[in-house]
């Protein structure tokens, strides 16, 4: 990795600092990630997370395609008290 000084506005300090919290990572994690976003590149955790949502998509198709619709039921009020 290469070392890098930046100056910041107070208010994109304080966002910077808020957000590092919420991901619980570090700031300079949170800066990597908005650059990769910027350029255009995804890190390699958010490929294999992109590509674990997808399969896990697919396969929710899959098993949604299989399934046969519920048959409706009706229950009255003695059916629900026997």
């Amino acid at each position: 990795m290469v070392r890098k000084q930046f100056c910041f506005e107070e208010g994109q300090n304080l966002a910077l600092k808020r957000r590092a919290g919420e991901l619980a990572v570090s700031e300079a994690e949170v800066i990597r990630r908005a650059l990769d976003a910027a350029l255009g590149r995804g890190s390699a955790s958010t490929g294999l997370a992109r590509s674990a949502l997808e399969a896990f998509f697919a396969n929710t198709e899959n098993i949604l395609s299989q399934q046969q619709e519920a048959p409706t039921y009706r229950m009255g009020r003695t059916a629900a008290l026997s």
